[in-house]
């Protein structure tokens, strides 16, 4: 689909490193720019070695080149003489200080089409800061808008910034390209981090088309117990229901009968909890799916790549790595009607 595009990326990022994972998946030609010595990235949860690193690299080629080399920078040149995307993780200045910056290398490869994934946007004020998922959400203000078992802030532990940068990269990059096939000049199509988390947490907002809304008055319970209908079963296993207005009446349940007999309110929480404790998840799963209500057992890390439905729907892909050997990885996000070259491993 995509097999007539070169892409050079250079970085390490999570964001950086799946844009070029889903532009590769769809056929494009991505060439990873790593540092020399140990395989080029950096140590660490995001590095080489790591199934981060053997998921988000798949079908990729790999090159080692020293960018604070005069030489390094020169075969830099000449890989983007015949590239039209260079995805990278450059600051402003850092960008200028390696001779990468927007303007000049549009003035050297007017068709090139660049992307820099930053931690804020480019023309923000804190777009010289890191580009660290952490520091990102501390600094926007999201470690604050979700509830905890104690004050905040509240770290995200999905990475949802570079998530979402990622595929607003992707999106841009394709956007750029069809621009040049009107044209035949590339341009910049740059994202961040902040955005990507901008472009998420909206979802968890609220528009009144009537006029500006009041904010809600603060939750007065201070720090508690954050999860949402999430409950503990007889088997030892963990029940979770989808019921977001809680409206659903338990106590048409089968399983809750003996628990109403003895007098438990299952109208509250800590009386729904005794209640569901005392059957299995089984059970419940069989008879809330009798009244449409949506629920799933909480399964342990991982168990999900090996769900009949997870395979059928191929939302995982067999891949022989070269470090791991035979694995099964999460797959891309899209299916097409044309042979996709899906599956191969990291370089």
């Amino acid at each position: 689909m995509l097999e007539d595009l070169r892409i050079v990326e250079i970085g390490e990022s999570l964001a950086v490193q799946v844009c070029g994972l889903l532009l590769g998946e769809l056929g494009a030609d991505v060439l990873k720019i790593e540092a020399p010595g140990d395989g080029g990235s950096v140590a660490g949860y995001w590095g080489r070695g790591t199934a981060g690193f053997a998921n988000w690299n798949r079908g990729k080629r790999s090159l080692e080149l020293d960018l604070h080399s005069a030489e390094g920078r020169a075969e830099l040149g000449r890989r983007l003489e015949g590239a039209d995307v260079l995805l990278h993780r450059f600051t402003p200045a850092r960008a200028r200080a390696l001779g990468l910056d927007d303007a000049a290398l549009l003035a050297r490869y007017p068709r090139l089409v660049i992307c820099g994934i930053t931690g804020s946007p480019r023309n923000h004020p804190d777009a010289e800061r890191s580009d660290d998922e952490l520091l990102v959400q501390a600094r926007s203000g999201l470690m604050y808008e979700s509830d905890g078992y104690r004050d905040g802030p509240i770290v995200l532990r999905y990475p949802v910034g570079n998530w979402a940068a990622a595929h607003l990269a992707a999106g841009g990059i394709l956007t750029r390209l069809v621009v040049r096939l009107q044209t035949g000049r590339g341009g910049v199509a740059h994202t961040s981090i902040l955005q990507g988390i901008l472009s998420s947490i909206a979802m968890v907002w609220t528009r009144n088309s009537q006029g500006p809304m009041p904010n809600p008055a603060p939750d007065q319970r201070g720090p508690h117990f954050s999860s949402f209908q999430l409950y503990a079963c007889k088997d030892g296993g963990w029940l979770q229901v989808m019921d977001p207005p809680q409206q659903f009446d338990y106590g048409l349940l089968p399983g809750i009968w003996p628990a109403l007999a003895e007098s438990i309110d299952i109208g509250t929480e800590t009386g729904l909890r005794q209640a569901l404790a005392r059957e299995t998840v089984d059970t419940w799963l069989a008879q809330l799916r009798e009244h449409d209500i949506a629920c799933e057992p909480c399964a342990p890390l991982g168990e999900v790549f090996t769900m009949d439905a997870v395979r059928e729907n191929g939302y995982v892909v067999e891949v022989d790595d070269p470090e791991f050997g035979r694995t099964t990885q999460p797959n891309t996000p899209f299916h097409a009607d044309v042979p996709l070259p899906q599956g191969r491993p990291a370089p």
